[in-house]
């Protein structure tokens, strides 16, 4: 998850964060973001992330770990 997007959000940890995908959006390496770790009953915050990455990179997966929650978090990623 970027560093820069947090439970609390504000223009300057988006800004920052779009910067970061406008930065290595284009690279090649890049296969997928990886958008969070372990944020299971985090279902709608997992959702608008997923959102948010691809707002600003519509072509590429967002991927995202959860221990038991796959199902709650099924429009929460591409890839899981």
């Amino acid at each position: 998850m970027s560093p820069y997007i947090q439970r609390e959000i504000n223009d300057d940890r988006i800004d920052l964060f779009v910067k970061q995908i406008l930065k290595y959006r284009d690279c090649e390496q890049v296969l997928a973001w990886s958008m969070s770790d372990e944020t299971d009953a985090q279902v709608e915050w997992n959702k608008q992330r997923k959102e948010l990455y691809h707002a600003i990179d519509p072509n590429r997966p967002v991927w995202l770990n959860v221990i038991t929650a796959l199902y709650e978090n099924c429009e929460a990623s591409d890839i899981f």
